[in-house]
């Protein structure tokens, strides 16, 4: 499964890694090839049904979702909610630093996953509703900064502008990008 209008394997970005400039980047250059990117709420492809994610290949820090605010999160269960919909199908690009230009960067993959599976979507519901009714029991910014049951999918990480990020660890996106890849490849298994 990939996009049809993609980011190609080698394309040049040029810059490194800064607040998500990259990410920006790559949106910039998906809309110049038709993409309708969507710089709202939401999913960055909607008429693909895609979030657009990039990652540095070399990255080991938790990955965000989305962002929420504390009465959002409170007010919104699991299947209303937007991180489920960022969490479904993603365009996911990955890339490197440049060994010969110091500020460059080089796409290294591009692929869709389709995370929309319940082995995946049944740990994350768990995790976000867990978090969501340990949020619900603080008044806004004055709960923890991180919000995770044992043995969870993802977390809450409270931001200083009182929003919430939901996220997951390296470790956990290795294992759905894994899962989503299994399911895919054994569509077509004889």
């Amino acid at each position: 499964m990939n996009i049809k209008k993609g980011i190609r394997v080698g394309t040049r970005i040029p810059m490194t890694q800064k607040n998500g400039n990259v990410g920006r980047c790559i949106e910039d250059i998906l809309e110049a090839f038709g993409n309708n990117v969507s710089r709202n709420r939401g999913i960055d492809l909607p008429e693909d049904e895609l979030e657009v994610k990039s990652r540095n290949e070399s990255a080991t820090s938790p990955q965000t979702i989305g962002s929420m605010s504390h009465r959002s999160i409170v007010d919104t269960p699991w299947h209303q909610s937007p991180i489920r919909n960022k969490v479904q199908k993603q365009y996911r690009v990955k890339y490197k630093e440049s060994l010969e230009h110091l500020e460059e960067s080089i796409i290294t993959s591009e692929q869709v996953y389709d995370f929309s599976c319940p082995e995946i979507q049944d740990k994350l519901e768990e995790a976000y509703e867990s978090g969501r009714a340990r949020i619900s029991q603080f008044p806004p910014g004055e709960g923890p900064d991180y919000i995770q049951g044992p043995g969870q999918w993802g977390y809450f990480e409270q931001q200083v502008d009182g929003q919430y990020q939901f996220r997951v660890t390296d470790k956990i996106m290795k294992k759905m990008e894994s899962i989503a890849s299994s399911h895919l490849t054994g569509i077509f298994e004889l």
